[in-house]
């Protein structure tokens, strides 16, 4: 009974986490010169905080907003010497708490964006060694 109670109050503090948070939508162009627009939609009057690290995980962008009618926004504009890779938006909010964000930098080649697939191949490689030792530990205990 007690187990059920912590369950159910677990479940209504995590709803309530949730339903605080505010809602970050990332769009733009992800290239060097680019402008990335951050939209946040919080409580109104709301403080918000917004922070964007590199690859490096080295601050290249740090604002501050007050939302108006519950939401606002900035622009980013990538530099041109910006490095490729995963860029975090860090969010957080006075009253609706913390949000993160991630985007891809890619560079552009001959004018169009090159997607670099190296996270793509290393994540699958990491896959098919996890697949090939499971079945070399389930031969070798059969055996």
């Amino acid at each position: 009974m007690v187990a059920k109670r912590i369950l159910v109050v677990f479940l209504l503090a995590a709803a309530a986490l949730a339903l605080a948070a505010p809602t970050v939508d990332v769009t733009g162009t992800f290239v060097p010169n680019g402008i990335v627009q951050i939209s946040i939609t919080g409580q109104d009057d709301e403080t918000c905080g917004i922070e964007i690290r590199d690859p490096a995980n080295s601050v290249v962008y740090l604002n501050e907003i007050t939302l108006s009618n519950g939401a606002g926004s900035v622009q980013w504009r990538i530099p041109s010497d910006a490095r490729t890779g995963i860029y975090t938006i860090y969010v957080t909010c006075t009253i609706s708490g913390p949000t993160t964000r991630t985007i891809t930098i890619m560079q552009l080649v001959g004018g169009e964006a090159k997607k670099d697939y190296t996270p793509f191949f290393t994540t699958l490689a990491v896959a098919a060694l996890a697949a090939a030792s499971f079945v070399i530990a389930r031969r070798e205990l059969k055996g």
